[in-house]
């Protein structure tokens, strides 16, 4: 049974408008991505530190119960990391907070949380693995140690973590870990996108401790969609928006053929 406890607030965290927060959308659905804007550390039950926390987590600080991360290493730094299980159950416990008592930029987060949490479950509940994707995930060789960092308000994490779920789940020989954004910042360092810490970001190693792939944040052709857009002067609105469309016109299926390519190389090469 995973080791629970309930947070302490020690000081006000990251209370801050959101014309403060300097970071560009990269991966939400929203118009800012935060970095701990006002950087302090939450302690837990049993003197258990879990790390700096923005405007997006702010709202785990109110009396939900968080399952407790396991300790790794991942390139060298210490990781904290929760199975899918530990990850669902925390992202259903926030989004079952009150908003009441929430300033400007956590009620947006839980609305972009809630919203994506309906996301996935959708991906979860209609996809179906193509043959292609199938074939590509049992030619890998194991094991593997997959690791994916997320935070529930991301909307590329919601189309792509279940496609990556059920490869985990598909080859016995991967060990699949989630990480969050907010907690695991100095590993974030290590997979910069255009110099910004965006995700998802999707790894892998093999026993040995050698990285096999990365991708992430999102599908090339997403990103060549989002770049026109911002290099065109557009409103983060507008580029929300349009990432919101791409993907309900069936964009997960662009992750899924990425990561079949991706993955066949990997065979290729002996990995």
């Amino acid at each position: 049974m995973a080791n629970s406890s309930r947070l302490i607030l020690p000081v006000t965290i990251c209370n801050v408008e959101p014309q403060t927060v300097a970071w560009a959308t990269y991966c939400s659905v929203g118009h800012t991505q935060i970095r701990s804007c006002d950087q302090k550390q939450v302690n837990m039950a049993l003197d258990v530190k879990v790390g700096t926390v923005s405007g997006a987590r702010v709202s785990m600080a109110l009396g939900v119960k968080l399952n407790m991360a396991s300790d790794v290493t991942v390139n060298g730094h210490r990781a904290k990391v929760l199975t899918i299980d530990q990850y669902m159950e925390n992202w259903r416990d926030q989004n079952a907070i009150q908003m009441r008592g929430l300033n400007k930029v956590q009620r947006r987060m839980r609305h972009y949380s809630r919203y994506n949490y309906d996301r996935q479950r959708g991906i979860e509940i209609s996809h179906e693995m193509s043959a292609v994707f199938r074939k590509a995930v049992l030619a890998l060789d194991g094991p593997q140690s997959w690791f994916f960092i997320t935070d529930d308000w991301c909307i590329d994490s919601a189309y792509s973590l279940p496609l990556i779920l059920n490869a985990a789940t598909l080859h016995e020989s991967i060990e699949f870990h989630i990480l969050l954004r907010d907690t695991n910042l100095e590993i974030l360092d290590d997979y910069l996108t255009d110099g910004l810490p965006s995700i998802p970001i999707f790894t892998g190693f093999n026993e040995d401790g050698r990285q096999l792939f990365r991708w992430g944040p999102h599908p090339e052709k997403l990103h060549r969609l989002r770049t026109t857009l911002q290099d065109a002067g557009e409103s983060g609105r507008v580029v929300a928006s349009s990432t919101i469309d791409w993907y309900a016109d069936n964009g997960h299926l662009e992750v899924e053929r990425e990561l079949a390519v991706l993955f066949s190389k990997i065979s290729d090469c002996g990995g």
